[in-house]
């Protein structure tokens, strides 16, 4: 009984604990780092690989500034194909999760953050860098309609919060901090101040990457990829 007693009064003291960040198996982790592109494919192979070899949890480490909306749905077949299989796939946030990077995350099992990583969600977009007819204008248009339904559908499904305001942080494009993201959509992210070895991983350079190192004018995908590759005519 006074055992008893002496926890109840070490809670009372206390108060909760919280359930930190796991520490992360260095043969189980991957990171997404930098912008989101030719690098996805090697990545996503990877991940299904992790799948393979066991049914432990899977953890992706993030700090992406976003990019190329057909390579990250690589990444995101990948996260779903192994959550079919009953694997976790947690994922971290070191530094940022934005654009497509954000999109990555909205699929992860369980989702932790640094009290000032950064998040931003915003509409389908790409960039011309050729000359553009009206029908192809039109078809971009067509097409990036198509796209931005996708990516809000999927938003929405798993932020659950104020669908307004959260649409709206979508049109003003808002960059949001690690506890201001759970005030729009209470519990989406588990905020730890350490992240255990996730941040040490980051940059070890002794796990699954998706960054790769090309010329610069490599790094995206032709500019109307969304035309051809999401065109629904």
């Amino acid at each position: 009984m006074k055992k008893f007693a002496v926890l109840v009064m070490l809670g009372i003291v206390l108060g909760p604990m919280a359930v930190g960040a796991p520490v992360l198996d260095t043969k189980r982790t991957g990171a997404i780092k930098g912008p989101i592109s030719y690098g996805a494919l090697p990545f996503s192979q990877g991940l299904i690989k992790f799948g393979l070899e066991s049914t432990e949890p899977v953890a992706i480490i993030i700090d992406s500034p976003g990019g190329s909306i057909a390579a990250g749905n690589l990444i995101i077949n990948a996260i779903d194909h192994l959550k079919s299989k009953g694997i976790d796939v947690n994922c971290y946030v070191t530094g940022m999760a934005v654009s497509m990077a954000f999109q990555i995350l909205l699929h992860c099992t369980n989702r932790y953050a640094l009290p000032y990583s950064q998040f931003l969600w915003h509409g389908a977009r790409t960039q011309i860098r050729e000359p553009i007819t009206t029908t192809l204008a039109l078809d971009l248009a067509k097409s990036l309609t198509y796209v931005d339904e996708i990516l809000t559908r999927d938003m929405l499904l798993t932020l659950r919060g104020d669908t307004k305001a959260i649409m709206e942080h979508h049109r003003l494009e808002t960059m949001h901090l690690a506890d201001q993201v759970n005030d729009l959509a209470p519990g989406f992210l588990q905020v730890d101040n350490s992240l255990q070895n996730a941040p040490d991983l980051a940059l070890s350079g002794e796990i699954l990457t998706s960054e790769v190192r090309m010329p610069f004018f490599m790094r995206l995908f032709r500019a109307n990829e969304i035309v051809y590759m999401y065109n629904y005519k």
